[in-house]
Order: structure tokens, then sequence, then C-alpha cells
């Protein structure tokens, strides 16, 4: 249960600005990816054109 609150917090936060998340380097022609941590969870998501968010990965060490 714990970790469903961490992770709804850390999708709070990225819901309320998605550029809040560091920019994760990328190769040309790669869809832009950027990460944003809280704590021990990291979401790798990607944020489209009119700022709709796709969760790329949810890590939870």
């Amino acid at each position: 249960m714990a970790e469903v609150v961490r992770l709804d917090r850390a999708l709070v936060a990225i819901s309320l600005d998605p550029w809040i998340g560091q920019e994760r380097p990328t190769r040309e022609g790669q869809v832009p990816l950027r990460e944003y941590a809280e704590g021990v969870t990291r979401i790798v998501y990607h944020v489209t054109v009119l700022g709709t968010v796709v969760i790329v990965a949810h890590i939870e060490v």
C-alpha cells in the first residue's frame, strides 16, 4: 500500500507540472524522455506536443 501512495504522489506532481522531471539524454530521432524521482520512486515519461504525459516506466527500489 505504501508503494501506491508514493506512486500516487509522484504522478500528481507530474500531472501538475509535466516539465518537473529531468530531461534524459537521447540520440537524434529518439523520443525525448524525462525522469522524475521522489524518494525511492522513479518515473520515466514522455510529454507529448499537447502536454499529455505518457508513462514509460515506473521503478521502485
